[in-house]
């Protein structure tokens, strides 16, 4: 930040030093196409930044995604667990109550 400050007083700085130059059209015209590319250099460097910033504003979304899918995932595998437990218990009793009814004859 303090980059782009610095490159935004040389650029008012080279403005005004244009300026004075005017005199001569040509040397103005000259002095503008550089001040131009200079601007253009200060956009491009704050592009770079902005780019940055959302990327890692995009992978800090990404990495709490990823922990919401994370825990979802673990809850559905918990969920089938129990409820593949829960049938063989209902199995087993099912299986038991069978062996009994047989001894009891």
């Amino acid at each position: 930040d303090a980059t782009m400050k610095d490159s935004q007083r040389k650029f008012e700085a080279d403005l005004i030093a244009a300026t004075a130059k005017a005199v001569d059209k040509q040397e103005w015209k000259r002095s503008l196409g550089a001040l131009e590319a200079q601007m253009g250099a200060i956009l491009a460097e704050r592009q770079i930044i902005f780019t940055k910033e959302s990327l890692q504003a995009t992978s800090v979304s990404l990495t709490a995604a990823r922990a919401v899918l994370t825990a979802d995932h673990e809850q559905q595998m918990a969920k089938m667990a129990a409820e593949h437990s829960a049938k063989l218990l209902i199995a087993e009793n099912k299986h038991a109550q069978s062996v009994a009814s047989l001894a009891e004859t």
